[in-house]
């Protein structure tokens, strides 16, 4: 493709999200912000040919991307017509409740304070060599207890951020509110260790979705106060990103073009990187791993049958490295199409799909203009399979398996209270 059709891709997402937009008669969105960051995307893509010139996109790869984005953002946004300043959402004042935000406060605290601890051989240390000695196993700490309770309060940092706005739009639960705020930044922390820029992002996005998600139900006043926040995040997020940014990729931690072309890189090689792993997988025949999926499942299913898988004591670092036998980049962001399609199949992703279409429109639903808080939570919570899977698929580890679960967990715990 040349230059200039690079950027005509972007033409059919500004499309749906126009119109999308003049469906729901609003902006602020959930659907609408998942079409604008996949449209930024494709947008990013354009302008990082510029520095990259062997990027390529193929018709097929555009096509299940933008797909993709269309059918699953229908169910969100049907759900979000219905969603308005006037629907009731169920208070949960009980005892049940309680016992759920306080262990997720404990899992917050545990991850904040193990991470933490960390920050100040981070910033003493070379970014690029820390980065390196991560990808060889040499990290700051070591793997333990501790550390697994850490990554799993860490990863839960979604929940807390949409606890956190329950809590806010029912006026309830103040201080452990707060805490719930402070909380959701392990995973920005949990990032920084081992020299990442995701973590700070992720959070970022999930809380701009979670304001798009909650909006008809936010006061003015809240909406006020969220602004303020997103301007304070904004201002200390800067810092630490451009210097991340420039002590990863800039040569002699001076600003210069590849270090300024590494932020579009960043969204915008995915159309490239999904169009390359479809390409490789095809020509090379490679079957893929599914542990890289759903490896919490397939250990499950090892044990009830007493079967011993080749992988099962393989690492993801080790289970890639059979994959870089067949050519595939290992850090690279596919989209989580890419990520799913390479380790599942065209099959596995429609039924991956599927699933995903089911769980939205089972659990985004207004009816008799009320809502269940717990079914919206599953409903967003596997949403952000499709917000941060603008990157690539981030739930593939036994912890983002088990975050994909909690949310059922939290339903069934408070379901007899519901009822």
């Amino acid at each position: 493709m040349n230059y200039l059709t690079n950027f005509l891709t972007v033409i059919p997402f500004l499309l749906l999200l126009f119109y999308n937009i003049k469906k729901l008669g609003r902006v602020i969105a959930l659907s609408n912000f998942i079409i604008a960051l996949y449209t930024f995307s494709m947008l990013s893509y354009g302008i990082t040919c510029f520095n990259n010139p062997t990027y390529y996109l193929t018709i097929k790869a555009y096509l299940i991307v933008f797909f993709s984005i269309l059918i699953l953002t229908h169910p969100i946004s049907a759900f979000e017509k219905k969603f308005n300043s006037d629907t009731t959402i169920a208070e949960l004042n009980t005892k049940k409740f309680r016992i759920v935000l306080i262990i997720l406060l404990i899992l917050n605290i545990i991850a904040v304070g193990f991470y933490s601890s960390n920050l100040v051989k981070l910033f003493n240390s070379d970014f690029t060599t820390v980065r390196d000695d991560i990808m060889a196993g040499d990290g700051f700490y070591e793997s333990s207890i501790f550390s697994k309770i850490a990554v799993f309060g860490a990863y839960l940092s979604p929940v807390s951020l949409f606890l956190y706005f329950y809590t806010l739009v029912v006026n309830q639960y103040k201080k452990i509110r707060n805490l719930l705020f402070i909380g959701s930044t392990s995973f920005i922390l949990y990032s920084a260790n081992v020299a990442g820029r995701d973590g700070l992002i992720i959070w970022f996005i999930s809380f701009i979705a979670l304001i798009c998600l909650f909006y008809p139900v936010l006061s003015k006043e809240i909406r006020a106060k969220q602004r303020k926040v997103i301007i304070i995040a904004v201002s200390l997020a800067l810092p630490y990103f451009t210097l991340m940014t420039i002590g990863r990729f800039a040569e002699d931690n001076k600003v210069d073009k590849d270090a300024i072309f590494s932020v579009f890189d960043y969204i915008g090689q995915q159309p490239y990187q999904l169009s390359d792993l479809i390409d490789k997988k095809e020509y090379l025949g490679y079957e893929g791993q599914p542990r890289m999926i759903y490896p919490i499942f397939v250990n499950i299913e090892n044990f009830v049958l007493d079967r011993k898988d080749p992988s099962e004591n393989l690492g993801r670092m080790e289970l890639r490295e059979i994959s870089i036998d067949y050519g595939y980049q290992t850090w690279c962001f596919p989209y989580y199409m890419g990520s799913i399609i390479v380790d599942l199949g065209y099959t596995g992703f429609i039924i991956f799909s599927l699933i995903l279409y089911f769980i939205f429109i089972t659990n985004l639903r207004v009816v008799d203009n009320s809502l269940s808080i717990t079914n919206l939570l599953i409903g967003f919570s596997w949403s952000m399979i499709i917000i941060v899977g603008v990157f690539f698929f981030y739930y593939g580890q036994s912890v983002g398996n088990v975050y994909l679960l909690i949310p059922f967990f939290i339903h069934f715990f408070l379901k007899y209270e519901l009822e």
